[in-house]
């Protein structure tokens, strides 16, 4: 009798461990066609989210991050849909280097073209195609704010999406090992590892803030 109640006693935690054991991480898909989706003509400014730090100590330079998903509106421009994340420009704007586009996901990268809107809304500069770079994990475009600018409309693109972007990354590993008669020595090897990503209506939208001046000079003690 002991030996089946201390049996009975351990039963869920061997359960809870096969359960966690066959947990797995659900990865995003790409999300190509969103033709049924019932979008507005406008944006609303109001919903703006603020490029502005964290904390005041990181003002030099802090990333804003926004998970476009099927909960983001959508709006209709130039008779194509797109999903958008939208944000309001940072304090001292002209200050600053905007770097805005899509993170590397594990299958997927956010098809993004970026446009500057005025106060009312009214589009001012567009961003696509070649103004695209890699730049680490983002594939994002790159510049200065300009005095009229006050928003920044991050949209996804549906010439983009469904396409494909393929990488290959080099990578190289030391090791060391010690060799009689010889001492330590280090051995290098290398790989290729290729990624190919699918470009999506949604994903991960990420704006990073930096401002390029070098930081005042402390005022001499007297």
């Amino acid at each position: 009798m002991r030996a089946v109640s201390s049996f009975s006693a351990f039963a869920p935690l061997a359960a809870i461990a096969v359960l966690s054991a066959c947990a797995t991480v659900e990865i995003p898909p790409a999300v190509t066609d969103i033709a049924s989706r019932a979008c507005a003509t406008s944006v609303d400014l109001t919903k703006a989210a603020p490029l502005a730090p964290p904390k005041p100590d990181e003002a030099r330079q802090f990333t804003v991050t926004a998970k476009v998903d099927s909960s983001f509106p959508c709006v209709e421009i130039d008779g194509a849909k797109a999903t958008f994340a939208l944000f309001s420009m940072p304090a001292e704007p002209t200050q600053k280097t905007i770097t805005v586009g899509g993170v590397f996901e594990a299958v997927r990268i956010f098809a993004p073209i970026v446009q500057t809107l005025d106060a009312n809304g009214s589009p001012l500069r567009i961003f696509d195609g070649e103004d695209f770079l890699v730049r680490g994990a983002l594939y994002s475009a790159q510049f200065r704010p300009r005095t009229e600018e006050a928003y920044i409309l991050v949209r996804s693109a549906a010439g983009l999406a469904g396409g494909k972007n393929d990488q290959i990354r080099m990578g190289i590993n030391s090791t060391s090992t010690f060799v009689p008669g010889v001492g330590a020595i280090s051995i290098n090897t290398g790989g290729d590892t290729a990624a190919s990503r699918t470009f999506s209506h949604e994903g991960v939208v990420q704006v990073i803030v930096a401002d390029p001046r070098p930081p005042q000079a402390e005022a001499k003690k007297r």
